[in-house]
């Protein structure tokens, strides 16, 4: 069980990241926008 659970808690880390990149790279694709004035 032990494994299992320190598999999960790897895949939620691994989201958890993914999702905060992308939210990252969304901003910086807004800022860059206003910036162009698109």
């Amino acid at each position: 069980m032990e494994t299992i659970s320190a598999a999960v808690g790897a895949m939620l880390n691994t989201i958890g990241a993914t999702t905060a990149s992308l939210e990252l790279v969304a901003v910086l694709v807004n800022s860059i926008k206003s910036i162009l004035g698109c």
